[in-house]
């Protein structure tokens, strides 16, 4: 891994992008690699840090902020997707909205990949239905995606540590010790785990409406096929053993905040012009 990349934890709500972000930061940790957090409600990094970033997000970024900045730092998208129907029940149980609304996040959500993940470099899908039986493999196929050094037995070190079992007791001790009351909208900033994140072994099914049904169908063909274009099992890192890039990953995560808090300044602009102020610090003379 670079000093210039940026670690992008993508993936819909309910279908394992905590998972993801913890095992990624964990890898992180045990490589030794010091990485900022970009995350909900965690402060932006400095503009000075010079260092990698991970980046948690449920809906991929914009493509015009993804194609400005793919190809000049180190942008690798690790992505969790689910089956549509398990992700629709989990959503039920901790959202609050109409369940129509629901199909419709997940909708707009799974728009943003198919969007955003063809036009990168570096892209692996990861399958929350792949965990409780590939934990091990999955973490040892994400280190070496990331290009980190890693044996065995660190990796499965993190496959036990983010086990059901074990992740389902953190969050326990997290809702007594912070007195969340099961209220799912409460969260430890730092893991970014949810009051009842993980849920009870034998929740039943839901009972879906033909149109229910049919919306969640056509979801689990995009789904699938986004798991078969950009699998984990069969990634090729694109510039690994490249010379580093001279942009700062920090410079993503500043151009994305600039874009949410900018409404009234073009995309490309606001981005291109950071890429330019960034570029000019980095090289300037000291």
């Amino acid at each position: 891994m670079q000093p210039q990349s940026v670690v992008l934890s993508w993936g819909p709500p309910r279908m394992g992008t905590t998972w993801m972000f913890n095992v990624l930061s964990e890898m992180l940790v045990l490589a030794e690699v010091k990485a900022a957090v970009v995350a909900d409600q965690v402060p932006d990094p400095s503009p000075n840090w010079a260092g990698p970033i991970i980046l948690k997000s449920h809906r991929a970024d914009d493509p015009a902020l993804i194609s400005n900045f793919d190809g000049k730092m180190d942008l690798l998208a690790c992505v969790m997707l689910r089956d549509a129907k398990a992700t629709f029940r989990s959503l039920i149980r901790t959202q609050t909205a109409d369940r129509a609304e629901l199909i419709s996040w997940l909708e707009a959500d799974v728009t943003s990949y198919e969007i955003a993940l063809p036009i990168m470099r570096n892209v692996v899908v990861c399958r929350e239905e792949w965990i409780a039986a590939q934990s091990f493999e999955v973490i040892t196929k994400l280190t070496d995606f990331l290009d980190l050094s890693l044996d065995a037995a660190q990796c499965q070190s993190i496959a036990q540590k983010f086990s059901r079992e074990i992740v389902k007791s953190v969050v326990a001790q997290l809702d007594e010790k912070q007195s969340w009351s099961g209220d799912f909208k409460n969260f430890d900033h730092n893991s970014q785990w949810h009051a009842g994140h993980i849920g009870p072994d034998d929740q039943s099914d839901v009972e879906l409406s033909p149109a229910e049904a049919q919306r969640l169908d056509l979801l689990q063909i995009r789904i699938d096929a986004l798991t078969e274009s950009f699998t984990l099992w069969s990634c090729v890192r694109g510039t690994r053993g490249t010379k580093p890039f001279g942009i700062p990953a920090v410079s993503f995560a500043s151009a994305r905040s600039a874009s949410a808090q900018s409404p009234k300044y073009g995309l490309f602009t606001r981005v291109r012009k950071a890429i330019q102020t960034l570029a000019t610090s980095v090289t300037k003379p000291k």
